[in-house]
């Protein structure tokens, strides 16, 4: 199309109809693997004061490292989401494994690991290999990396900020 264009402005040549754009093959091969490919988590937690947990003065380390690796997966296009009984009472009604669950061992399940849909984990929360592995990818998608400035930053001189 932009050749057509620019052929257009140099040679006066008339436009080809307007077809719409189709997507190669390779291209589109890849994007309908990649879609199948990606997985989706989601864990369902016990009710905590606020959506992770992470608040006030005693934070556990527990949910401090699952708060990382969420954010990273979803820094990665991994779609990963925490369902906190307390702020989000609904997904536990609307997904009718996790109901079962409840109603079967009590909120002592949570919290559960849900892959694809399909409880993968329950009592405890995932480790960083369990979740590489359910999810097929590299467990760099889980580590974050720290980058620091190395020359002057913003508001202080050591660019740290």
């Amino acid at each position: 199309m932009i050749i057509n264009g620019i052929l257009h402005v140099l040679y006066g040549q008339p436009q080809d109809v307007k077809m719409p754009y189709v997507l190669p093959e390779n291209l589109n091969n890849y994007f309908l693997r990649r879609e199948a490919m990606m997985k989706t988590l989601c864990i369902y937690e016990p009710a905590m004061c606020c959506e992770t947990g992470i608040c006030g003065v005693g934070v556990d380390p527990e949910l401090l490292h699952i708060s990382t690796v969420f954010n990273n997966l979803q820094k990665n296009g991994v779609t990963a989401v925490r369902f906190n009984l307390n702020s989000a009472p609904q997904a536990f009604v609307n997904n009718t494994d996790i109901n079962k669950l409840i109603n079967s061992e009590g909120v002592e399940a949570l919290p559960a690991t849900v892959i694809d849909g399909k409880i993968v984990k329950t009592k405890a929360y995932p480790t960083n290999g369990e979740i590489a592995e359910w999810l097929e990818i590299p467990v760099s998608y889980l580590e974050g990396t720290e980058t620091k400035k190395t020359e002057g930053g913003c508001c202080c001189s050591e660019g740290c900020c």
